[in-house]
């Protein structure tokens, strides 16, 4: 029986939730605002250090690091990724889809497609390619580090997940302290991994039993980025 802190939004949950794609524009996040650093680095060579989401998803991490300064205000938030590309996203699946079929045998298509989603969103399902998704942590601008939450960020595994039990009591109550804020914000947390939280995508949506999603696709291509 699957262990009750792996359960987490399954791609069937999400994959046809229609969108009504609202217009928003995206922005660039303010190093002025936030601590920025890749730890992924695959839009370095088209964007360089910038980091892209959608204009409410910038207001909202603003709010949410307002939030975390009154609590300590050596806290600020540590941006480790936000808009990734659709052919990049469709790459990342299509290689955990290839790792599904070596990991498993005899699964039926609809069971690869839901463990290789497991491992990388499906690009019909990813928040990262819409500019709703982002993966931070927490930085403590006066001692210099990321605050310890258990493990690093894309460091997956069973540790990955949100509510892994075998991990500090400090650590646990990092990882809530970030899910929290988050949370207030109307971001809605992927519980597969404690770093990524999404808002205006199918997840999302999902989450909040929202009628549809708010962010549709965004075509590096075909976009000006402000």
């Amino acid at each position: 029986m699957l262990e009750d802190y792996k359960k987490i939004t399954q791609l069937s949950d999400t994959i046809n939730i229609p969108v009504t794609e609202n217009g928003e524009r995206m922005v660039s996040l303010s190093p002025d605002n936030f601590k920025i650093e890749y730890k992924k680095l695959d839009m370095i060579p088209l964007f360089g250090n910038k980091v892209f989401v959608r204009e409410q998803v910038s207001l909202k991490l603003e709010a949410a690091q307002s939030e975390l300064k009154k609590i300590n205000k050596d806290f600020q938030l540590l941006i480790s990724y936000g808009y990734r590309t659709p052919e990049i996203q469709e790459s990342y699946f299509n290689a955990a889809l290839e790792r599904a079929q070596e990991m498993k045998k005899d699964l039926s298509e609809e069971e690869y497609l839901e463990l290789a989603h497991s491992m990388s969103a499906h690009t019909k399902s990813a928040g990262h390619t819409v500019g709703g998704a982002v993966d931070l942590t927490i930085w403590d601008s006066k001692n210099n580090i990321e605050i310890d939450m258990g493990s690093k960020i894309s460091e997956f595994g069973d540790i990955a997940y949100t509510l892994y039990p075998h991990i500090s009591e400090n650590q646990k109550e990092n990882r809530l302290l970030l899910q929290k804020i988050m949370m207030n914000q109307g971001f809605a947390p992927f519980l597969g991994e404690w770093w990524h939280f999404s808002f205006g995508d199918k997840e999302w949506a999902f989450y909040h039993k929202q009628p549809s999603a708010l962010y549709d696709v965004v075509n590096s291509k075909n976009l000006s980025f402000v």
